[in-house]
């Protein structure tokens, strides 16, 4: 089996065995949710830059991700940038090691700038958040979140 197809099937076997471990995980510890959306969709930006030649796609993926997570969960958020584009050099660099790709490991470090687009993207989803409860949305807080699917 030739590396790339390799690499293609235990990428793919872990993405589906990651959902039936968060689910145990997220009955056991439901505030984890966030937590475990970052990380798939991180490695999901990761898989889908390995695959494509052009920047564009990942770059957009990352920002679209990270300002849903940063509206979702505004504190601390440069860890959801963090989760969301560590991926892409790590998976960069899994698959440089494995031979699954020609890219060079100056390549694969340059890649660190996918935390660019994630931390604009987080911190987009962050100042919507803010903007959203200064004009007083009731949505835009835990709280009002909570009362508006009540009002559902």
């Amino acid at each position: 089996m030739p590396p790339q197809t390799l690499f293609t099937v235990v990428t793919f076997n872990l993405m589906i065995l990651f959902l039936p471990v968060a689910a145990l995980l997220l009955f056991k510890w439901p505030r984890l949710w966030h937590l475990l959306l970052a990380l798939y969709l991180g490695l999901l930006v990761g898989l889908t830059d390995l695959r494509t030649d052009d920047p564009q796609l990942p770059a957009l993926l990352l920002i679209t991700f990270g300002l849903f997570l940063g509206f979702a969960q505004p504190q601390a958020a440069w860890r959801w940038a963090l989760i969301l584009g560590l991926w892409v050099p790590a998976l960069g660099f899994i698959a440089s090691a494995a031979s699954v790709t020609t890219a060079q490991l100056s390549d694969v470090f340059f890649s660190f700038i996918a935390l660019v687009p994630a931390l604009v993207g987080v911190y987009a989803g962050v100042f919507v958040h803010r903007l959203s409860s200064r004009l007083g949305n009731p949505g835009a807080t835990a709280d009002g979140m909570a009362a508006g699917r009540s009002r559902l």
